[in-house]
């Protein structure tokens, strides 16, 4: 059963509701509703799957593609029919919702636990969204702004974090220069936590970024400023992997000698700053299948056309969609075979394993390899925390004209402008456990797909006061 206070971690975490099940007080909410069982609900959206093609998502909270429908409009339409919306792009969708349903009773950190289910409004109410320009979502909701923890938040971070990578790459070019994107690992093994693997990969870069030394290579090499985006993964064979994806900005194109010369220099004092937390870096090392060495310790690519540019954006943005499909495939092998997961699929991975009406194992996964997940979950929930994602050199942002925005300001960013529809909190309470299906509707047919939505299911909602002066 997935509970906190199982956790063989030596912390200690604030124990919430017990289960990834639904609680009563859920159940009687969805009986009320008049959702669909979950179980025919998935046979029937498995058989849509497979019979669809694989379609990506982006976009709000739903991840709608603006249609043709006018924007801000309450009419059918957001998407040109229903065969837009695809069964690919639901399920990623129900994927977020079902990881966040999961995450308000096994995480432990407050702010996580109350993200999305409770209304932050004065009211109380959540407002429905819906518009052409900027999709379907339900707004008012509380948020974490956690860009490591939450399926949700991260995704709003990471794409307006992806917006400003964008931005800081064209502004280089216009400047007649040209941006080097370096990787820095360290090595590291299965003994080693989290929080020392990460305090490592601070301390390498504290070491580069830092010092005389520092500012003569900046003159040198005509360094406009850095970013630097932090990716976390874990393997059953070597533990947790932290690694540094720097974007250095340059005032002037180098050649491809100069940017490897450039990678030698950052990489020998990265080396230097991983040695005072004992761990180390290696350069190169000599792989058997290719016959030669290759780049392990520190690699560095130059942005010499467009596609590397979208390429380097596309790098510094992938976290903000990595609860992607088929996850669930891992839970099912035992740890030391190989895998290699990010910490969203590896949540991903719990929830697939758990009946969220039982709380108890499915049949033909492995209990140790569960228990072992949650453990690894709760030490990245607690080696995460307060942790910067996406780091700029100082004064950057301010010289190429970009308002800085804290991820939770990021993370509060609504879908639209106007409330189209508000929802008591009674009502949000029976509708968030299955908020994919009301955001499927609105994608289909706009807010009166919502409304037909809750009138079937006896459920309350309350015309915004403008609009209701419109249509007096």
């Amino acid at each position: 059963m997935l509970t906190v206070a199982d956790n063989p971690h030596r912390y200690q975490l604030r124990t919430p509701k017990p289960a990834i099940r639904v609680s009563q007080q859920a159940d009687e909410a969805i009986a009320k509703a008049g959702l669909q069982p979950r179980g025919q609900r998935r046979r029937e959206e498995q058989r849509h799957v497979e019979a669809a093609g694989r379609s990506g998502r982006s976009g709000t909270e739903a991840g709608a593609t603006p249609g043709a429908g006018p924007a801000g409009a309450e009419g059918v339409g957001l998407a040109n029919n229903a065969a837009e919306v695809s069964p690919q792009r639901d399920e990623a969708v129900r994927q977020r919702w079902e990881a966040l349903n999961a995450l308000w009773r096994i995480s432990g950190h407050k702010r996580v636990r109350k993200c999305r289910k409770v209304s932050r409004m004065e009211s109380g109410m959540v407002a429905a969204r819906a518009s052409a320009s900027h999709g379907v979502g339900f707004a008012g909701l509380a948020t974490c702004g956690s860009p490591w923890v939450c399926p949700h938040c991260s995704r709003r971070i990471a794409m307006k974090r992806a917006g400003e990578v964008a931005r800081a790459i064209d502004w280089c070019e216009e400047q007649g220069g040209m941006a080097l994107h370096l990787a820095l690992t360290a090595q590291h093994h299965l003994g080693h936590r989290l929080r020392e693997v990460w305090d490592a990969n601070s301390a390498g870069w504290k070491r580069v970024a830092n010092g005389a030394s520092w500012q003569r290579f900046k003159t040198r090499y005509g360094v406009l400023g850095n970013i630097r985006a932090i990716e976390t993964d874990i393997g059953d064979d070597f533990g947790w992997h932290v690694h540094s994806h720097v974007l250095l900005l340059l005032d002037r194109p180098v050649s491809q000698e100069t940017a490897e010369a450039i990678r030698d220099w950052i990489w020998a004092r990265w080396d230097k700053g991983l040695r005072k937390k004992g761990f180390s870096s290696l350069r190169r090392i000599y792989d058997e299948k290719l016959g030669d060495f290759v780049d392990v310790g520190a690699s560095v690519t130059r942005a010499t056309a467009r596609e590397h540019v979208k390429a380097l954006v596309g790098y510094f943005s992938k976290m903000a969609f990595e609860l992607t499909h088929g996850q669930q495939k891992h839970g099912r092998k035992k740890a030391g075979t190989g895998r290699h997961r990010s910490p969203f699929q590896m949540l991903a991975d719990l929830v697939a394993m758990v009946d969220p009406r039982t709380g108890e194992l499915k049949e033909g996964y492995d209990a140790d390899g569960f228990d072992a997940d949650l453990s690894r979950w709760h030490e990245w929930e607690l080696g995460s925390l307060n942790r910067e994602q996406m780091p700029w050199s100082k004064g950057l942002k301010k010289r190429i004209g970009i308002t800085d925005v804290t991820d939770e300001e990021a993370a509060e960013e609504e879908a639209g402008d106007d409330d189209m529809l508000l929802l008591p909190m009674e009502t949000w309470r029976a509708l968030r456990w299955h908020a994919w299906q009301p955001i499927r509707a609105m994608e289909e047919h706009g807010i009166p797909g919502l409304r037909r939505y809750l009138d079937r299911r006896g459920l309350a909602y309350e015309e915004p006061a403008c609009r209701q002066d419109q249509q007096e």
